[in-house]
């Protein structure tokens, strides 16, 4: 496979040998330009997928902690509410 990269140079060289080489390319191979790797935009696509879900973990596990507070405190409450009717405190 032949990157853009490597086009580029053939082209900017206009030396008889790269217009050759060219020509061939286009002509009887129907040669693929790769202006960027899929493999590594896929990893990179992947990656900032995992970033997300990380992140979204992270955001539902502090929702998470926040709620056993307010769970706790609610419990303390009701303790102390059921103390009071029972005359403990």
């Amino acid at each position: 496979m032949i990157t853009e990269q490597d086009l580029a140079l053939l082209e900017r060289l206009h030396t008889p040998l790269s217009k050759i080489f060219l020509e061939h390319l286009r002509e009887d191979h129907g040669y693929l330009i790769l202006e960027k790797n899929p493999l590594v935009d896929r990893c990179n696509q992947q990656a900032q997928e995992i970033q997300e879900l990380k992140d979204e973990v992270n955001e539902l596990t502090s929702e998470l902690t926040l709620l056993r507070d307010d769970y706790e405190i609610l419990r303390k409450i009701n303790d102390l509410h059921c103390g009071l009717l029972k005359g403990k405190y």
